[in-house]
């Protein structure tokens, strides 16, 4: 692998943990009030489903280390079984995930909408007003993501 100490942004996002950080990051950034269905999605993604990836992991490359390094037929069987377990774990959440993260992102949705159509009634100017006055804001943020990157 290509050394990526220069870049930490790169380095981060090649971790199996980056697609599940990059959705509780977005889940977490759009949170505007106490949302049961959110925590349950955050923390199923987090705890469940990167720890069991990151275990999938460990278990196949010691079932490819151990053919390599003298193929032992029962650390096989043994790797397969906790395999198998593992993934049975992995697909028991998915319901679990799709459930609350949609739950969480409707009541999310529907907060937006309240505060865009309902209390703004399609008024452009509290958008406006907010983009001139939070100009200098947006600029640090990108000068901020443009370090980030390079």
């Amino acid at each position: 692998m290509a050394d990526l100490t220069g870049n930490p942004g790169l380095k981060y996002l090649l971790e199996i943990s980056a697609p599940t950080d990059l959705l509780r990051g977005a889940i977490n950034g759009s949170r505007v009030e106490y949302n049961s269905s959110l925590s349950q999605c955050d923390r199923i993604l987090s705890k469940e489903l990167t720890d069991n990836l990151y275990k999938v992991q460990n278990i196949t490359q010691d079932q490819i280390l151990n053919l390599r390094t003298g193929y032992n037929p029962l650390v096989q069987v043994n790797n397969g079984f906790d395999l198998a377990l593992v993934l049975t774990r992995i697909s028991s959440q998915l319901h679990p995930i799709a459930l609350e993260c949609s739950m969480g992102a409707k009541q999310v949705y529907s907060h937006f909408y309240n505060l865009i159509i309902d209390v703004n009634g399609y008024n452009v100017k509290p958008y406006v007003l907010n983009l001139f006055y939070n100009f200098g804001h947006m600029y640090d943020s990108a000068i901020d993501i443009y370090f980030f990157w390079s």
